[in-house]
């Protein structure tokens, strides 16, 4: 029986469109363009549903209560589905990836951050391969995990650092091995792997905290 996958569209430049001011997001656009990519209807592709957030989200101004919403998001979503990929802008998505890690305590399938640096809409956008093989790898149960993934390589969430504005590899986990890197094959390296955790899935929801500088 083939895996099913939520992919959970935060926002963030894959889905957007050019404007006069610069690249801007259009509600159900992205949806249109995952029609046109043939590849993700493929026999070897998971099954796939796509939840699309009204209003979209700009990752540059992410708080806690939108990390409250991804988490319960996923969390309302949770037995219907046997990984997840969370599409998300890059200025703010190892943030994201990071925050997730902590606060989806229990966690047993995968949850995969990715994004594009180009628009899916342009000719030479990095969007396609990172859409489809973060599907490919929500649907791998040996991972139990936030991770994300971007320019063929599957990071920790809590360990990676964004280290490149324009580049196409623009995630690094300076302080951990990658979990796995796609080349023709996608290779995994199962002893980084997180284990299975044991207690119930839940979430603990981030609250706001009075800082003084």
């Amino acid at each position: 029986m083939k895996r099913k996958i939520c992919m959970i569209y935060t926002g963030g430049t894959i889905g957007m469109v050019p404007s006069s001011d610069g690249y801007q997001p259009k509600r159900g656009y992205f949806a249109d363009e995952l029609r046109k990519i043939r590849d993700l209807y493929s026999e070897e592709m998971p099954q796939w549903d796509l939840i699309e957030y009204d209003p979209l989200l700009d990752s540059s101004n992410i708080t806690y209560e939108q990390w409250n919403m991804i988490a319960g998001t996923i969390k309302e979503n949770y037995e219907k589905y046997d990984g997840f990929v969370v599409l998300h802008g890059t200025d703010t998505m190892a943030y994201s990836a990071s925050a997730l890690s902590f606060m989806l305590e229990g966690l047993k399938k995968p949850v995969i951050f990715t994004g594009s640096q180009i628009p899916l809409y342009e000719l030479r956008s990095d969007g396609r391969d990172n859409l489809i093989t973060s599907m490919m790898i929500a649907a791998n149960s040996d991972i139990h995990e936030v991770c994300l993934y971007f320019g063929n390589q599957l990071l920790r969430g809590n360990r990676a650092v964004k280290t490149s504005a324009d580049g196409l590899i623009a995630f690094s986990s300076p302080n951990y091995p990658v979990l796995a890197k796609a080349g023709i094959l996608i290779e995994y390296f199962p002893g980084r792997f997180l284990s299975e955790q044991k207690e119930p899935f839940r979430i603990t929801e981030m609250k706001p905290a009075s800082i003084g500088v």
